[in-house]
């Protein structure tokens, strides 16, 4: 599994930045209840971004193979 450990390009974690830009997404997204509660959920989940995303990516293709295999012929 990747981790979020290792310093981006700018010298913070990956943690440290989304916990830095995450208030003005919360902001932004505040107008849209569906994508405000998203963001909040993420900014819970955020100390391991890398975990985060690889759930996410696995939830995502369940859904989409999911869907392929109601389409099959039975």
């Amino acid at each position: 599994m990747r981790t979020s450990i290792r310093p981006l390009r700018s010298g913070e974690t990956e943690a440290d930045f989304i916990a830095r830009l995450m208030p003005a997404a919360q902001q932004a997204a505040s107008a849209h209840t569906h994508l405000a509660d998203s963001y909040a959920d993420t900014a819970a989940a955020a100390t391991d971004p890398a975990a985060l995303r690889d759930a996410k990516f696995a939830y995502g293709l369940e859904v989409v193979l999911d869907g392929l295999a109601a389409r099959l012929p039975r």
